[in-house]
């Protein structure tokens, strides 16, 4: 059903409005957020371990910067809580939000993991989207940690819905990359290497109108060190949100499962982002 867009917008919809645990009020708000995205038209799509909470935190503090706060954030229950959080979830849970969305002050970011076939909005061609990315290389390495698979059982991982869905995210991306004008792709490689250039890039795509100079207090704000203290300390081994267990694709992967991982990137990833695989 996936692979037809039309149906599946439908049928999702559908599957909506016919659950009785859900209020009357809520399938409409829900209805208008389908035909209408609630007026907001900014979009981030992200590959899973390719920097999406690290892009959200340095937006949100320097907003809070922008409009003379003091940046701070805290960690609560493996969640960043800034005093603004401009983005929001692209899906049904955005209906539940909708008071928020639309007296807002701060500009909204919808925000979502789907493939592009599976979100169901009639606005997905007018949104100003950023699909964030990275080299496959280091974000399934990434994902093996953070699933808690680990090396030790490598083979499961790849046996997994977590090998199989990024590619599947950057074929379904890549393809609506090429038939729109309006959409935009940010590499967590550049991200890292140039941030004060890539949130420039981000906030000029989205209209945010922050001053580099607020990014720039962001980035220091937001450095791994920093983020990694306001952790609980019995807590930063765990954590999900600052990984300081890098492992190259070497170092994760056996000789067989890295060959086997290269002969399905190759036979199955048609978009590559411009990454060399």
């Amino acid at each position: 059903m996936k692979k037809v867009p039309f149906v599946y917008f439908w049928c999702s919809l559908v599957k909506i409005l016919l659950r009785k645990n859900v209020l009357l009020s809520d399938k409409c708000n829900y209805c208008q957020f389908v035909i209408t995205a609630f007026g907001k038209r900014n979009l981030m799509t992200s590959l899973p371990r390719s920097g999406t909470n690290y892009t959200k935190v340095l937006i949100n503090v320097a907003y809070d910067l922008s409009k003379n706060g003091d940046g701070n954030y805290y960690y609560n229950n493996g969640q960043w809580q800034p005093k603004y959080w401009l983005f929001q979830d692209f899906d049904w849970r955005a209906a539940s939000c909708k008071d928020l969305i639309l007296t807002s002050k701060a500009p909204i970011i919808y925000h979502t993991h789907h493939l592009c076939n599976n979100i169901v909005s009639l606005q997905k061609r007018n949104m100003k989207t950023v699909i964030l990315v990275r080299n496959l290389y280091d974000q399934l390495p990434s994902r093996l940690i953070q699933t808690k698979f680990g090396i030790d059982r490598q083979d499961e991982f790849i046996n997994s819905q977590y090998f199989c869905d990024p590619i599947k995210f950057l074929n379904s991306w890549g393809k609506y990359l090429k038939k729109s004008e309006n959409c935009f792709v940010i590499k967590y490689e550049s991200l890292l290497e140039s941030p004060l250039e890539t949130l420039r890039l981000l906030s000029n795509i989205w209209d945010l109108q922050i001053d580099d100079e607020y990014f720039i207090r962001s980035i220091e704000l937001c450095k791994k060190d920093v983020m990694l203290s306001k952790v609980p300390e019995d807590n930063r081994e765990k954590n999900e949100r600052v990984s300081f267990r890098k492992y190259k694709f070497e170092e994760a992967f056996t000789r067989r499962n890295r060959q086997k991982i290269n002969k399905i990137i190759i036979s199955k990833l048609r978009y590559d982002f411009g990454y060399k695989y």
